[in-house]
């Protein structure tokens, strides 16, 4: 059986000059919003991966994360957006923020009663649309001050 590994790695950020001038609390209200958002899309990573390895290798599964992050991707390439413009991850935090990321969702899934049924409902609630960014209530406030806070113009 050959398995895949979906790679998960937020890209270099640099530091760059903020396009609206935020105070330290403001801007770190702001980067935690962008990061919850894309912590969301690190957990359907990192769970698909974990049930590729753990459970078993579905095509559906990979069939489905793909068009989840598709779906996904506004609201992904916006929160990465204000990250940078709010000055950016270090590589070191951004590493940091991968391997806690993966630990939790390990932890979550391992100690679910049964992470089997998790791995196989998992393509069904990704195809749903039920756990898509813009459709959860938890990721209501994030959403909102993201796409409201105004990137520079390129």
């Amino acid at each position: 059986m050959t398995r895949r590994v979906v790679a998960l790695a937020l890209p270099v950020m640099t530091w760059a000059s903020a396009s609206v001038a935020l105070d330290a609390d403001a801007r770190d209200a702001l980067l935690a919003d962008a990061m919850r958002l894309l912590g969301a899309r690190s957990y359907v990573a990192s769970a698909s991966n974990w049930c590729s390895l753990n459970v078993a290798d579905d095509p559906a599964l990979a069939a489905s994360v793909q068009d989840w992050q598709q779906r996904n991707r506004t609201v992904n390439d916006r929160a990465l957006q204000v990250i940078e413009a709010v000055g950016g991850l270090s590589p070191e935090r951004r590493a940091e923020m991968n391997r806690m990321g993966d630990q939790l969702i390990r932890r979550d899934i391992e100690h679910r009663p049964d992470p089997r049924a998790f791995c196989r409902d998992l393509p069904g609630k990704l195809d749903s649309g039920i756990i898509d960014m813009d459709k959860r209530d938890d990721l209501r406030g994030p959403l909102e001050r993201v796409f409201a806070y105004p990137l520079p113009k390129s």
